[in-house]
């Protein structure tokens, strides 16, 4: 040993290594031998007894009949994760491949009563440490020394944790598969309680125990691999494996949801789980699992527990509220701004109906196309699902318009305003709802083979009965106002029209029997059929066509006329006589409606009954007996160039 009597005095003075001393029993010359003059030493003994040291640790409570330990077919180890960040599922988009970032720092240990007399022993925490900042030739010196006793070799995923340094070239800000730190620690003789009921090898004390730490960033496969069909209600389950070899008994793997050393148990008890999980709050535990934290061996593909390695996993579901909110629920509004066009009337505004339809359609197949930023996926997600259920609604409403347009226009009007009315209602709060809300249930509480659960099917079947229903009322409403309205078409039929009073309530009565939905007007087809029974008889019994019967024979030329053209008729709010019937046929721009009010007026301009604020005139020139003087009106006609093709045959001159 050096003099220290010499060090006191002298301060340049170098402590000298004896190599007689340089041995573990003089504690390496009284630790004047540096870690490069010990190791010098005795790293050569110990590679002599590589094939002693580097066996699996015998059991010390064991001896052969020879007096020798035991060896087990399994070394006992204890594994502990003692430091944990939030774990992080990142996509490779080179390899189009989803991996696991893990942070943590584990703890090792196990009993191995051989390195109590191992050359090394007063070295081994310092040849097997590696701190933060070593450099490659130092990690690849400690990983060789690591070599030269035995410890479990462990991997994650598949992928061996190692000292040595990292040698891809990662880009900045990814993740370097490394050690960042590691310590190792050997106590010769002291006893430390083992986590649980330990290895059940005869004492529940760590004896003569040999503990490495290794802190590390790793990006592991997950496992297993992420599906994303029911995207974002997906349910996903991450697995770190820890495999130690298959000479290993990894006995803490049970006890490390309930020891009271376990950080998993520490975290529960605070209510920190959730620090485990991705920091970008895109995951939830899933507590529809009974475990959504769990620690266990494996089983082999013979069924045999595998206890040379454990699986810490993680069961977690997506936190679908952001996508709600910046997805699905505008694109429900934007639905609901499409379908709720269905209330207005088809003779109104048909086109702008269906072209808030075809933008919700377009909309949602530009969501079709929409990048989530979870990889090429060749299999199809809820969303596609999803939106094309949205574009199949639009599709449906589209089609839906077009038999209402054709209806009205082939003159079956109430049939057309009764589909719009009870169609109207359906889809906005019968079909459209039941069937989204039925598929965003589907992925949140699945069946038990994966499928539809229950709330789905239930909407399902709500949905039908809605539909069900919808048809048994457009068919009772028909049967009733076709039955309704033939009554007033009898009454009109039976009045004589001598009773001004009978005549307009019995008018006004068939006129709303048949404005279905209170449009406050009716088409010219169907006013066609009131005037037929009004006015389509012999009210004096003379046996002529007086200037009230003849109006349904102009009507009907008019109308004839109006439909040759391409044009259409209005009478709406207008105070009409027979003279602006017959000019009006050369309109081609105006509505073919006609208003109870202007039936009013009309009524008072053919002297049967209506307002009493219109003064009444009569229908012809001067000189005229109204309509059954029709040469007055051909020469007028014929005056202002109109040919009178379309009358010569009619049974207005006929008569």
């Amino acid at each position: 040993m050096w003099n220290q009597a010499q060090l006191e005095t002298n301060d340049n003075v170098i402590p000298e290594c004896h190599r007689n001393c340089n041995n573990w029993q003089c504690n390496h010359d009284g630790e004047d031998c540096t870690l490069d003059q010990a190791l010098t030493v005795c790293r050569p003994a110990m590679r002599r007894r590589a094939a002693i040291l580097k066996a699996i640790p015998p059991n010390q409570y064991l001896r052969t009949s020879t007096g020798g330990f035991v060896t087990p077919d399994r070394a006992p180890v204890e594994l502990a994760v003692t430091e944990m960040e939030a774990f992080r599922p990142a996509l490779d988009e080179g390899n189009n491949q989803w991996k696991l970032e893990v942070e943590m720092k584990l703890s090792l240990r196990w009993a191995d009563p051989r390195l109590r007399e191992v050359d090394c022993k007063r070295k081994l925490d310092k040849m097997l440490t590696v701190i933060s900042g070593s450099t490659p030739a130092v990690r690849d010196e400690r990983e060789s020394d690591r070599t030269l006793i035995w410890t479990p070799s462990v991997e994650l995923n598949g992928s061996a944790i190692s000292y040595r340094a990292d040698a891809s070239n990662v880009a900045p800000g990814g993740i370097k598969n490394e050690v960042s730190a590691a310590t190792f620690a050997f106590t010769e003789g002291a006893a430390a309680p083992w986590m649980g009921d330990g290895p059940g090898d005869g004492s529940p004390l760590c004896v003569n125990c040999a503990q490495q730490e290794l802190k590390f960033t790793w990006a592991i496969r997950i496992m297993p691999t992420p599906k994303y069909g029911s995207y974002p209600f997906d349910r996903q389950q991450f697995t770190i494996r820890f495999d130690l070899g298959d000479k290993v008994d990894i006995f803490s793997c049970k006890h490390l949801m309930n020891d009271s050393s376990s950080l998993f148990t520490t975290l529960k008890a605070k209510k920190d789980l959730d620090s485990l999980l991705p920091t970008s709050n895109e995951y939830i535990w899933n507590d529809y699992e009974q475990e959504y934290l769990s620690a266990r061996h494996p089983k082999g593909e013979d069924g045999s527990v595998d206890k040379g390695k454990c699986d810490i996993t993680f069961k977690v579901r997506r936190d679908p509220s952001i996508v709600f909110l910046k997805i699905i629920v505008p694109t429900i509004i934007v639905m609901y701004l499409g379908l709720l066009g269905s209330y207005f009337l088809v003779f109104d505004i048909a086109g702008d109906r269906a072209a808030l339809l075809s933008v919700s359609m377009l909309i949602n197949m530009v969501n079709l196309q929409q990048d989530y930023g979870l990889g090429k996926l060749m299999y199809a997600m809820w969303f596609d699902s999803f939106s094309i259920s949205q574009i199949a609604i639009s599709l449906i409403a589209i089609i839906e318009l077009i038999i209402e347009h054709r209806l009205y226009h082939a003159g079956f009007e109430v049939e057309a305003l009764v589909l719009q009315s009870i169609w109207s209602w359906l889809i906005n709060l019968g079909i459209y709802p039941l069937m989204t809300l039925a598929i965003i249930l589907s992925p949140m509480y699945p069946g038990k083979d994966g499928g539809m659960g229950a709330p789905s099917i239930a909407c399902w079947i709500i949905m039908s009965i809605c539909i069900f229903l919808a048809a048994c009322e457009y068919y009772r409403r028909l049967k009733a106002g076709r039955v309704r309205r033939e009554k007033c078409i009898v009454a009109l039929k039976k009045c004589n029209g001598q009773d001004r009073t009978d005549f307009m309530r019995l008018f006004e009565h068939a006129f709303h029997a048949f404005d279905e939905q209170g449009a406050g007007s009716l088409h010219i087809d169907v006013l066609r059929v009131l005037l037929l029974a009004a006015f389509n008889k012999d009210f004096n019994q003379d046996g002529k066509i007086d200037s009230k019967e003849i109006y349904l024979n102009s009507i009907d030329e008019a109308r004839a006329l109006a439909g040759a053209t391409g044009g259409q008729l209005s009478f709406e709010g207008a105070s009409i006589d027979a003279e602006d019937l017959c000019l009006a046929c050369k309109c081609s721009l105006l509505r073919s409606r006609l208003s109870f009010e202007a039936c009013k007026d009309l009524f008072s301009k053919l002297h049967v009954a209506g307002r009493d604020d219109v003064t009444l005139e009569t229908h012809a020139p001067d000189g005229g007996d109204g309509l059954t003087n029709v040469e007055p009106y051909r020469a007028d006609l014929e005056r202002k160039g109109r040919s009178m093709q379309g009358f010569i045959g009619s049974t207005l001159f006929r008569e």
